[in-house]
């Protein structure tokens, strides 16, 4: 590499020779600019709109963008599934307590009704024949209960008595030895 002490002047003249060029170039044009406003015609007043000032009173307009909901607002919830024959209400209207607001199809609430009081009427039917039964069983077990307070009493019947149901001891054929009887082996 060569030293800059070791290149010749002119080589270094010409180096700096376009930026000594540029400079002067902007010197001069800068100066004919100046000239060229100070020649220049001033620019035309800007126009405005004018108005004259009259007064009056003005009612205060304000705009604001939000969502408002009304206070007394109310959700309205089917409890049941159903089709809807009739809607009873315009919406945004004001509705009172217990006032009817749709009517619901009501063939199939009518027959679930009628099933309802179908079962009603047999469980009813199963309770009284129920209590008539008990009735009845609640009589058979104060007789029997009089039979067995008796049934010690009754002595003398044959051994085999439940193939001879209420055969006489004397019956030809058979044994007369006394036995012990009881109502429930004479039922059996």
């Amino acid at each position: 590499m060569t030293d800059s002490r070791s290149t010749p002047r002119w080589r270094r003249a010409l180096r700096l020779c376009p930026a000594v060029l540029g400079v002067l170039a902007l010197t001069l044009g800068c100066d004919r600019a100046k000239d060229a406003k100070k020649d220049a015609p001033p620019p035309p007043p800007p126009q405005v709109v004018v108005a004259e000032v009259v007064q009056r009173t003005v009612p205060i307009v304000r705009d604001f963008t939000a969502r408002t909901d009304a206070i007394p607002t109310v959700e309205v919830r089917a409890r049941v599934a159903g089709v809807l024959e009739q809607v009873l209400f315009k919406e945004g209207t004001e509705v009172k307590q217990g006032q009817t607001l749709f009517v619901i199809q009501r063939d199939e609430y009518a027959a679930a009704v009628e099933s309802a009081r179908a079962q009603l009427a047999k469980a009813q039917a199963d309770l009284t024949r129920a209590r008539d039964t008990s009735i009845v069983d609640r009589a058979r077990a104060r007789a029997f209960a009089r039979l067995e307070e008796w049934a010690p009493t009754i002595t003398t019947w044959p051994q085999n008595a439940r193939s001879s149901r209420f055969s006489s001891p004397m019956s030809p054929g058979r044994r007369n030895s006394p036995t012990t009887w009881t109502w429930r082996t004479c039922v059996r």
